[in-house]
């Protein structure tokens, strides 16, 4: 009798344990415990002068982004970087004669024009791998010709587009 009880208790028991690895298995394979599903993606700039809309970075790295101008005055936008530094580098993207942002006016960076880079300066890549840099936009003030640059901070996960 102590027998059968013994082999109902490990029976019991072992199908319980392997149905939860399998379910276990099952999520890992999906993903779930991997950081980068759950990191939050944001751009956000220091003192708000531009808002992003619609970014994203692909898996070779370029940036895709609609950058809204939260600047009281009219500004001509001549420069967007995407680094881990915070400052413009000579892989910058330069707007041709720069482009003119009204408050709330938006500008969207030409498809394949920007590579975010790391602190190396080498282009990230990669599927699922979180960048987390600086967005650095140069602009000039057009009531008072002053060159400014707006630094914002970037996160989000790479994906195939």
């Amino acid at each position: 009798m102590k027998i059968q009880a013994a082999m109902e208790y490990l029976m019991t028991y072992g199908w319980a344990i392997l149905i939860i690895g399998l379910v276990i298995g099952v999520l890992y394979s999906l993903g779930l415990f991997n950081p980068s599903s759950i990191a939050p993606s944001y751009c956000v700039f220091n003192g708000g002068a531009f808002l992003c809309k619609n970014f994203s970075i692909s898996s070779s790295g370029y940036l895709s982004l609609t950058l809204i101008s939260n600047i009281p005055a009219p500004i001509n936008v001549t420069q967007i970087d995407c680094n881990a530094l915070g400052s413009i580098s000579s892989y910058a993207y330069s707007i041709p004669g720069g482009v003119i942002l009204y408050p709330a006016a938006s500008y969207s960076l030409p498809a394949s024009s920007l590579q975010c880079r790391d602190r190396n300066g080498n282009v990230v890549t990669g599927v699922k791998t979180v960048y987390k840099g600086k967005l650095v936009v140069s602009y000039i003030d057009t009531t008072n010709g002053f060159k400014y640059t707006a630094v914002g901070d970037i996160q989000t996960t790479l994906a195939s587009i």
